[in-house]
């Protein structure tokens, strides 16, 4: 007897990548890579000894000759017994001599490196002090950014080299452990002309008149610090003072110095420092150093975070406040660098990545959420367009090379990853987190594998498909929505759909992301419900409580992906402009307010279902129109296209525009499941040219969908790439079943095969169990799978039940 087999799907759903046990292992891979190279390049003087206070005893009244004579008094306590000699960090200076208790000690200084051999070893947790005498002229590389400048009006420190590596600058004015690991409390007495004013970390503890044209100042910090943010600031100052009162209940004070002259300047734009102090205490945590203090220099590259005492450049003192989130992000650093510190320059993102994001922060809370997502949306397109074109490749955010240690990926995109954690833990679970993880690790070295799993613990979500994917590789992730439909069922209407994930310079799917699907009725009434996004390919089903007209995804813009939104309300004729989202409105009618949404999506578009030859779609990036539009409402689009040489373009189209823009064109597509063709009504505007690749295309009377420049050339090599489509299988149709794998013959005699339309994912299971639930097979899929043949001549007779696994878990 020969079985006759029907084939049933529990949820066959094929477009999802099967590559989390390999991806889980990949990721593995990575994060092990993660954690030795940190160990590698850690400095592991800190192993064996633990410096605690630093004392700096500085002349620094030569200004002529640019000369400082110095004695550092360093204690520091033995970690292992039979401790023999300490090595410090001590960059071109002249060591005259260093005692013990009095007593002279051998060393040897190579210009670098300062070993000095103690007077009798010692045991663990034996402690001692050494002083060590030297002089000089602390050296600042030309068109480095940081070192010690000396003109004739100021002398400051600046405590990071871009050119050094290590990157750390405290080295050239004081001995030291220059690392991001060794922390220890300050003490400065420094001697300056009577004319001038020494500015340091921590409380000022005395000012004293030595009565030879000198004074000196005692300064001391509490708290312990990396040498890199020790400071020294010298000038002719007046001193600006205040206080702020901390959610503690404690009194902070303020202290600003600048020259007389430039007093009223930074008072005025300084107006919000309570502000941001009032932001970062609120989001992150109290304020735990001494005090607030900037010192104005004449630095023209920025600002520096030094603990407490942060060197500010006098240009961005205008009487305004338009360098203001340079104030901000400075102080923001007393949380996110001061208090808590990467362990690595590789781990920089949680500095500087935090200290950007923290601007964003500040407008939030000084101007409302609209400022916050201006300046979020406004950065995120940078990152998207210029990033990757500035720091020379596509970088990651943890793990960038030393030589990007301070680049546009740590600074920007990091921020634009702290923007997308908190959306992807919500408001109240990503503040108290970030609350707790700073106070966890206050005055601690951290990295970002160490950041990873405090927030998986504390949120409750497992981030780590996130932090691989991106903060540990480089490039972006799109997501957009694939196939949706909807029907009413009593009051509520039910709807299912597909969200689609691609790579952009990326190679590893994000198997855990929660994203925002928001939807629309006719009177732009909006309901929003968080789905969960597995994979290249998801699905959903859910309730609205209308019928809805429009649907979003990620409307408030809470994750950073590789698309740029623009929405807005559009209630007359004329012009309106989306500059983020690169295209221009005419308005031509309109007989009611309009919500008009646009995407500018930074990847490459959907493949053509039917190839046109010598027709070639942009390689990077097309556009989503659409919202709610109300019945009169006309309007013309301008589509801009730019593919010069200039740098600040991006290089958007330069690739792509690859003979005459006489050849170029736009295609539509009105849902993502329809193929591209030719938009009906358009004209190419070439501004003159047809050669210099910038100009625009004009498309009449707009409609909601997708566009998409296209350029004719038959010279050029023809795109190979196949279309795929998203599917969700919610309603199980024979259509929608017959785009992602045939089963034939149904019925079945001997054997029937089963055909992968889609690439095949390792590694899930493919089962069949009978219709009382017992397996009678089961294959795991390799990416060779794409046509198996199952033999059922030895099966009994009945219906059977084809479905797929992963983890002991039915997913299709």
């Amino acid at each position: 007897m020969k079985a006759f087999l029907s084939i049933f799907f529990f949820f066959l759903y094929l477009n999802i990548v099967a590559q989390h046990t390999s991806e889980e292992l990949t990721c593995q891979h990575k994060k092990q890579n993660q954690e030795f190279k940190a160990k590698s390049i850690l400095d592991t003087r800190s192993d064996s000894i633990d410096i605690t206070h630093t004392h700096l005893f500085i002349d620094i009244t030569n200004w002529g000759g640019k000369t400082i004579k110095a004695k550092a008094l360093i204690n520091f306590t033995s970690k292992v017994n039979g401790l023999q000699n300490i090595a410090l960090d001590l960059l071109l200076l002249q060591v005259d001599s260093v005692k013990q208790n009095g007593v002279n000690l051998n060393y040897e200084h190579n210009d670098t490196l300062l070993v000095v051999d103690l007077t009798s070893n010692l045991n663990q947790n034996q402690s001692t002090s050494i002083e060590i005498y030297y002089r000089g002229t602390p050296i600042q590389n030309a068109g480095d950014w940081g070192g010690f400048y000396w003109n004739n009006t100021y002398a400051f420190n600046i405590g990071v080299s871009f050119q050094e590596d290590p990157h750390n600058y405290g080295r050239i004015w004081f001995p030291c452990f220059d690392n991001f690991v060794e922390r220890n409390t300050f003490e400065f007495t420094i001697t300056t002309q009577d004319s001038k004013k020494a500015f340091c970390n921590g409380l000022l503890l005395s000012e004293i008149d030595n009565g030879n044209g000198t004074y000196t100042w005692h300064w001391s910090l509490g708290q312990e610090i990396p040498s890199y943010l020790a400071s020294l600031s010298v000038a002719s100052y007046a001193t600006v003072t205040d206080s702020y009162q901390s959610i503690t209940g404690s009194t902070i004070p303020i202290l600003l110095a600048a020259l007389p002259g430039d007093t009223n300047n930074l008072k005025n734009s300084f107006i919000h420092l309570p502000d941001a102090m009032a932001c970062y205490e609120e989001n992150y945590a109290p304020y735990a150093f001494d005090r607030v203090g900037y010192c104005v220099t004449s630095f023209n590259a920025g600002a520096m975070e030094h603990a407490t005492n942060i060197t500010y450049m006098r240009a961005a003192i205008t009487g305004n406040t338009s360098n203001e989130t340079l104030m901000a992000h400075e102080l923001s650093h007393h949380w996110w660098g001061n208090y808590i510190t990467c362990q690595t320059a590789e781990d920089m993102w949680l500095n500087e990545g935090w200290a950007s994001y923290s601007e964003a922060l500040f407008m939030e809370y000084v101007y409302g959420t609209e400022a916050y997502k201006d300046y979020s949306r406004e950065n995120h397109d940078n990152v998207l367009r210029l990033t990757h074109i500035n720091d020379g490749a596509y970088l990651p955010v943890s793990g960038v090379p030393t030589e990007q240690t301070y680049s546009g990926t740590v600074y920007d995109k990091g921020a634009d990853m702290a923007h997308t954690i908190r959306g992807i833990l919500g408001d109240d679970v990503f503040f108290s987190c970030i609350e707790d993880f700073l106070t966890t690790y206050a005055f601690k070295n951290v990295n970002s594998n160490q950041f990873e799993d405090f927030l998986s613990a504390c949120s409750g979500k497992d981030l780590s498909s996130f932090f691989d994917s991106w903060i540990y590789e480089k490039g972006f992730h799109h997501y957009s929505i694939g196939e949706i439909e909807s029907k009413q069922q009593g009051g509520l209407w039910a709807v299912e759909g597909s969200i689609t994930q691609k790579l952009w310079e990326n190679t590893t799917y994000t198997s855990f992301l929660p994203i925002e699907l928001s939807f629309f009725d006719e009177n732009g009434s909006s309901f929003t419900q968080t789905i969960t996004t597995y994979g290249p390919c998801s699905s959903f089903q859910l309730n609205v409580p209308f019928q809805p007209v429009y649907y979003a995804l990620d409307w408030e813009e809470k994750i950073q992906d590789a698309t740029v939104d623009e929405h807005r309300y559009l209630q007359q004729t004329g012009a309106e402009n989306f500059e983020l989202g690169r295209v221009e409105f005419d308005v031509q009618s309109i007989t009611d307010s309009v919500l008009m949404h646009v995407t500018h999506h930074y990847i490459k578009p959907d493949a053509f279902q039917v190839p046109i030859t010598g027709l070639h779609l942009s390689p990077n990036r097309y556009w989503s129109i659409g919202g709610v539009w109300k019945d009169g409402f006309t309007a013309n689009a301008t589509f801009k296209y730019n593919g010069s040489n200039n740098q600040t373009n991006g290089y958007l189209d330069n690739n792509f525009i690859s003979n005459s823009e006489d050849s170029l064109v736009l295609l539509y597509k009105a849902k993502p499941s329809d193929d591209w063709s030719l938009v009906q009504d358009f004209s190419v505007n070439t501004q003159g040219s047809n050669q210099n690749k910038q100009g625009f295309i004009e498309v009449f009377d707009v409609k909601k969908g997708d566009y998409v420049l296209a350029i004719y050339n038959k010279n050029q090599a023809q795109d190979t790439a196949l279309y795929f489509p998203c599917i969700f299988t919610g309603l199980h149709t024979p259509e929608r079943m017959s785009k992602l794998v045939n089963v034939f013959p149904v019925p079945s005699k001997d054997s029937f095969q089963v055909t992968f339309l889609d690439e095949v994912h390792e590694p899930y299971l493919l089962k069949v169990n009978s219709i009382i639930g017992t397996q009678v097979y089961e294959h795991r899929l390799k990416s060779t799978d794409h046509n198996i043949s199952i033999e059922t001549k030895d099966w009994a007779r009945g219906t059977y039940l084809l479905s797929f696994h992963f983890n002991a878990k039915v997913v299709y």
